[in-house]
């Protein structure tokens, strides 16, 4: 078999924070902060949509139900009930408005009117030109956000004509620069509706209902119950499976709730389906894991040094050994720092709280204190502009289980009712945000991180050929591709990092699930390969020595590097190669030794360049 050797100069697992980098070089240089210029753009667009929507939905909302003689759009003449009636005649119920048309050009003028753009641009300025870790994203110090134009809008009416729709969506252009420094124009979509009633004891019914689901949501027993059962700290995976989980549930029987109070004002009051949306941002999640404004004395180890007596045989011989090396991590009273710490990083007054369920490096404690302290700002923002009365409880019995936290949007819930008429009535609720705690059913937090430890440093086991003998911990590390890669080889060839890296991910967590039939699969994680200082190298493979050079590519020139770090994050992504988010505790084994560019003499084996050889 085909495999790929990678020349082992050093083995180092170890946690790594955003702020212990900036701590320790006060003159910011992207290049040795492993500025990820795709990581910062995601950021910096989930901060400006959070107040573009967050705003908008504040200046519409008092348009969203709407009487036929309201005096806000008695001098409208397309925000009006009769107009849109008469636009509707001999037409089907869901009118589409082309952009060429009177009335979507009038619609376009009359929005401009209810909404205050400038307060909002105001806002994004503040927000974004303030930040430093957006600087390399704007042009010439301006606004990125520009000006909204209407893209699609819809008219229809429910009932027998009692209620007059109006669907508009909005597309909001942001203008950043790309990574080569040119214009880029990135796009936000808004969609919110307008509501006109004939009848106001009807129209009184469905504001009294709307109402109560907006106050009863931020209040404290109602904010604090929606929640989402998941040990796996994969945060983007988390987001997509709330929707078939208890955190759709608990939405459910919220609603459910709130219609029971509201039986007398709306006849037949019922969700119409379960087809609502539950969007969220990786940027916003805050986890428990603390942020530490220093990291010093990281415990670093090569083969050479007193730990290897523990790293070695874990790497090797996994069982007994492994759990010998997580057991020194979850020890508080250790006062190494093992794999995990150093635990004189955390306060006393921190340490004071813990109980013996929970782990040291993470938990709720941490969580309810990121919060208070505002470490993920795009989180207190919205934490705040919700008027949530949302906590963490420092009770272990209460939130002691707790992972993270998810702002989440509600959007399309359906609801029916029957109408004075006796017409069936569906309405789509505005926009409400909840906020989703994951908790995990481990008895303890120093069994879940116990577990996850014990899974992913055999997933490095596998991936790095410990497993299967091949690689003996003393002079390489050999991975294994599936078979289209090895039959499909070929040498001085350019191929991308994250496409070999990948592939050998893959074929290693199928050996591990066939080979650990008991284990967790939530608890495997993403695995993010970062050739120093570039998530996007490329590597180049020379037929003269077979060896692989890490490269990237900068203009005119072209740099190599001899050093990868490959890293299992608890708190990550799953999408490969995006996998490592900067701030949470992660497990990473770096690879080689040179991390310095430097010139390759593709003729010459040289243990001081190598990275990695086919054989």
């Amino acid at each position: 078999m085909k495999k790929l050797l990678l020349v082992l100069s050093s083995i180092s697992i170890f946690v790594t924070t955003p702020l212990a980098v900036v701590a320790c070089a006060p003159k910011k240089n992207y290049e040795n902060l492993g500025y990820d210029y795709y990581e910062r753009r995601s950021q910096m667009v989930s901060d400006i949509n959070n107040i573009v929507s967050t705003n908008l939905n504040e200046q519409l909302y008092p348009y969203y139900f709407l009487s036929k003689n309201n005096s806000n759009i008695n001098n409208f003449k397309f925000i009006n009930f009769n107009e849109i009636v008469e636009k509707l005649k001999g037409s089907t119920s869901n009118l589409q408005i082309p952009n060429s048309d009177e009335y979507f050009s009038g619609f376009e003028k009359e929005l401009s009117s209810i909404v205050n753009w400038n307060s909002i641009r105001s806002q994004v300025g503040k927000s974004v030109l303030q930040n430093i870790n957006y600087r390399q994203l704007i042009k010439n110090n301006s606004n990125p956000l520009q000006k909204y134009s209407l893209r699609r809008l819809s008219l229809s009416t429910e009932g027998s004509n009692q209620i007059a729709k109006i669907n508009f969506e909005l597309i909001i252009p942001i203008l950043i620069l790309d990574k080569n420094g040119e214009d880029l124009y990135l796009n936000i979509e808004y969609r919110s509706a307008i509501h006109i009633f004939t009848n106001e004891e009807e129209l009184n019914g469905v504001i009294k209902f709307n109402n109560s689901v907006r106050s009863q949501v931020i209040n404290k027993e109602v904010a604090n119950n929606f929640l989402f059962n998941s040990s796996s700290g994969d945060l983007d995976r988390n987001i997509r499976n709330f929707k078939n989980s208890f955190a759709n549930t608990s939405v459910v029987n919220f609603i459910n709730n709130v219609i029971r109070d509201n039986k007398n004002n709306l006849s037949d009051l019922h969700i119409k389906n379960n087809e609502f949306l539950m969007n969220s941002n990786v940027n916003q999640v805050i986890t428990a894991a603390p942020e530490f404004t220093r990291v010093s004395n990281i415990w670093y180890s090569n083969l050479q040094n007193e730990d290897s007596s523990l790293i070695r045989p874990a790497l090797i011989n996994g069982g007994e050994s492994l759990r010998k090396l997580t057991n020194r991590t979850l020890d508080f009273s250790d006062s190494s720092n093992s794999i995990i710490g150093p635990r004189r990083l955390v306060s006393q007054e921190i340490a004071n709280q813990l109980t013996p369920k929970d782990f040291w490096g993470f938990n709720h404690i941490y969580l309810k204190e990121n919060i208070s302290t505002g470490v993920n700002t795009l989180f207190s923002q919205i934490l705040n502009d919700s008027r949530s009365e949302f906590e963490i409880s420092k009770d272990s019995q209460k939130d002691g289980n707790v992972l993270a936290v998810y702002p989440v949007e509600i959007t399309n819930l359906s609801v029916t009712y029957e109408s004075i008429s006796k017409d069936k009535i569906d309405l789509i609720l505005p926009t409400f945000r909840i906020f989703v705690k994951q908790f995990h059913k481990y008895e303890t937090g120093n069994q879940l991180i116990q577990e996850w430890l014990e899974t992913n440093i055999e997933m490095f086991r596998e991936l790095f050929g410990f497993v299967d003998k091949t690689n003996n911990g003393v002079d390489g590390l050999s991975l294994r591709f599936s078979k289209e890669i090895e039959n499909n080889f070929r040498f001085d060839t350019l191929y991308n990092t994250a496409d070999l890296m990948q592939d050998a991910y893959q074929e290693a967590t199928k050996r591990l699930t066939k080979r650990m039939v008991n284990l967790n699969p939530q608890l495997i994680s993403g695995l993010a390969i970062r050739p120093v200082y570039d998530f996007r190298a490329i590597v180049k493979v020379s037929s003269a020595n077979k060896n692989f050079y890490f490269m990237n590519s900068r203009g005119s020139s072209v740099l190599y590097y001899q050093n990868i770090s490959p890293t299992f994050s608890f708190f990550s992504r799953q999408r490969f190669n995006d996998s490592f988010l900067r701030g949470f505790y992660n497990i990473s084994i770096s690879l080689g030794g040179q991390r310095t560019p430097f010139e390759p003499d593709f003729g010459v084996v040289s243990n001081n360049i190598v990275v990695a050889n086919f054989i």
